[in-house]
């Protein structure tokens, strides 16, 4: 009875573990399948590029290239409500750095391997 309890405690515990500790296994060239058992379902979903968004402690973006491998995912703290000018601007960061990936993503000269 006794180790019992020491399993259920511990299966509770790793159920607790937050969204931005999970995310931490991510790695590039992951499959939607592997992103999917680590984090689960996604809160929404995007297309061209491919994203997925999960909320929880944080959000975070999963980034997957046309193969439907992960390219890179980004986590940021959600800790309350932005102003409108921190929205534009992160907005306008991200629309950099998606066409900053683009670029990379059609450069010739880039190394192919992960």
């Amino acid at each position: 009875m006794k180790y019992f309890l020491i399993l259920i405690t511990a299966l509770l515990l790793a159920g607790c573990s937050s969204l931005f500790d999970k995310s931490q296994a991510l790695r590039p060239g992951m499959t939607q399948a592997q992103v999917r058992e680590i984090l689960g379902e996604p809160a929404s979903v995007r297309s061209d590029p491919a994203q997925w968004v999960y909320y929880g402690d944080y959000k975070i973006q999963v980034v997957f290239g046309d193969d439907g491998k992960m390219l890179f995912f980004t986590a940021d703290p959600l800790t309350g409500a932005e102003s409108p000018q921190e929205t534009s601007r992160r907005q306008d960061q991200q629309k950099r750095d998606m066409q900053q990936l683009d670029r990379s993503l059609n450069d010739p000269t880039r190394n192919q391997s992960w």
